[in-house]
């Protein structure tokens, strides 16, 4: 089995902060 080589960190630190930023205008939202 091959395993898939690591996504970049770069990849990783920009997906965290999407799903931070969602997460924050989420709560913003619902109050």
């Amino acid at each position: 089995m091959i395993r898939p080589p690591p996504p970049p960190a770069g990849l990783v630190k920009a997906t965290i902060l999407l799903l931070v930023i969602c997460a924050v205008l989420y709560a913003q939202r619902t109050g």
